[in-house]
């Protein structure tokens, strides 16, 4: 059977590896919280979360068929305003990097599909003064040891 994680970690690796995304997004994290700074009390920014959504176990094939997401979260511009040209980069760069990406390496997955579905901008952080990108990911995953 799959190891949700080993998915998580190749999809993160992927992001942390590439030297674009992380010249834009320096801090990159497993799961769906950030941590906080101590001084400031809250995330820093630009940063990202990536998680798997949904991940079912095809029962015929043992296959997974997961959702990932990943978000990007930016400070507002000084007017208070949604930065959309930096969240519409990172949401593009996102989709370059994963959709139809069949060159995922992991020592015992097989990425079968990989499809970005839904790059989206302007939500509303959980903090004041940040907005993120959200970008879903469909994939189906195999072992390579068949089960």
């Amino acid at each position: 059977m799959i190891n949700p994680d080993h998915i998580l970690s190749t999809v993160w690796a992927e992001l942390n590896e590439n030297t674009t995304f992380k010249a834009r997004v320096p801090h990159v994290v497993k799961g769906a919280k950030r941590p906080e700074s101590y001084a400031k009390k809250k995330p820093s920014t630009p940063s990202a979360t990536v998680n798997l959504l949904t991940a079912p176990i095809d029962g015929e094939t043992d296959a997974m068929r997961c959702t990932v997401t990943i978000n990007v979260y930016v400070a507002d511009l000084p007017s208070g305003q949604m930065d959309s040209k930096s969240l519409g980069e990172a949401a593009s760069l996102v989709t370059k990097l994963f959709h139809k990406n069949y060159n995922l390496k992991h020592p015992d997955l097989v990425f079968k599909s990989v499809l970005v579905q839904e790059p989206l901008i302007g939500l509303k952080g959980e903090f004041e003064g940040e907005h993120f990108a959200s970008i879903k990911i469909r994939m189906i995953v195999k072992s390579k040891g068949g089960k």
